[in-house]
């Protein structure tokens, strides 16, 4: 939900490629987000074959109550460490997600269309 909340209108082949979740799991996710009416899905009028993937009120509203529960969890977590812990472990979690980025981008280009 927050990557299509980020942006919408993206194609299931970029919400792959942004959020690092496998094709096969996020297209079980994309029937599972249909299905509670969270998401929609419309077509896309330049290429009939593909959908993109837009918020419901419902999927705006579900966002919206689960963010201050995880940010609570992330403070929570992030509270047992010492501030130079802290900063050490965000930033290898920035390497990370960076090097992951990097990595879904070569494995799945942005969509030219």
């Amino acid at each position: 939900l927050a990557v299509v909340a980020d942006e919408e209108g993206l194609i299931q082949t970029e919400i792959v490629r942004k959020s690092g979740i496998d094709r096969s799991t996020l297209a079980d996710v994309i029937r599972r987000l249909l299905r509670k009416g969270l998401i929609e899905r419309r077509r896309m009028l330049n290429d009939a074959r593909a959908f993109s993937v837009h918020m419901t009120q419902a999927g705006r509203d579900v966002l919206a109550a689960a963010a201050p529960i995880a940010h609570e969890v992330d403070e929570t977590i992030l509270s047992h460490l010492s501030e130079e812990a802290r900063a050490k472990f965000l930033d290898a979690l920035a390497v990370l997600a960076d090097r992951v980025e990097v990595h879904l981008e070569a494995r799945y280009p942005a969509s030219r269309a």
